[in-house]
């Protein structure tokens, strides 16, 4: 069973888990190393803006949208030098369905030269704007957006033979799986896999993969996530088993 594990207090929110929460090993502030810039690097006027809007409701920390004169078909992601911009700039490219991820060059390509207020730089391509999230990395599922008071994201639907990707089908898949179960916070389900966010009774914040199977959700095996190329961290491997929607969490870790 794969289990991502987070020393976290019981208040946090999965975004915690994507985009990283707190400060440097400096004391210094990680918010802006962290923070998204969308720029139109496209034909369609605004998409920077309502991306930018998706972004933060999936839980990323976003900034002003800006306008880039670089048009592109497909998006890329760049991360400044800032320490920790580069992991949410690859958690950025796996919600996008795996664009490319760049070192940011100088100038950046915006219309101002520079990358004010964030660390991380989505160019918005022609082939992503005014795509959602979920069309983007397969559907039926947000991309790590969360809640710590849980309520899932496909409700009671059937999502593989006859399970439920609910509160309580997933929580009681929880309890007999870990003994050391407390508390399920939140959950998310893409064809017949679930991704579930956990409290341990030690208060540690856990991620349990699961795969469907008739009428339970059972551990997800071991090779679920395929082989992971360093060298390529948002491209989903070929012999991933898990949808793409949901390898963010094969990563967050």
């Amino acid at each position: 069973m794969m289990n991502i594990k987070v020393a976290l207090g019981s208040a946090t929110v999965l975004a915690c888990a994507l985009v990283g929460c707190g400060s440097d090993d400096d004391g210094s502030s990680s918010a802006d190393a962290e923070t998204v810039i969308v720029a139109n690097g496209n034909a369609d006027n605004g998409s920077a803006g309502r991306m930018t809007d998706a972004l933060r409701l999936a839980g990323f920390s976003t900034g002003e949208a800006v306008n880039s004169q670089d048009k592109v078909a497909d998006s890329i992601v760049y991360y400044s030098d800032a320490n920790g911009s580069q992991d949410v700039a690859v958690k950025v490219a796996v919600a996008l369905g795996g664009v490319d991820v760049e070192s940011l060059p100088d100038p950046a390509p915006t219309d101002s030269g520079s990358l004010d207020g964030g660390g991380v730089l989505l160019l918005l391509g022609q082939n992503q704007a005014d795509k959602t999230l979920e069309e983007l990395n397969g559907g039926g599922g947000s991309t790590g957006g969360g809640s710590s008071t849980g309520g899932g994201t496909t409700g009671t639907t059937p999502v593989g033979g006859t399970v439920k990707c609910d509160r309580e089908s997933l929580t009681k898949a929880n309890e007999n799986t870990d003994p050391n179960f407390g508390k399920l916070l939140d959950w998310d389900c893409d064809q017949g896999w679930a991704v579930t966010e956990i409290l341990t009774k030690d208060e540690i914040q856990e991620y349990p993969l699961f795969k469907a199977e008739g009428q339970f959700w059972i551990p997800a095996p071991a090779d679920s996530c395929g082989t992971w190329d360093p060298d390529n961290p948002t491209v989903v491997p070929d012999d991933a088993k898990i949808p793409a929607s949901l390898y963010w969490a094969c990563i967050s870790g």
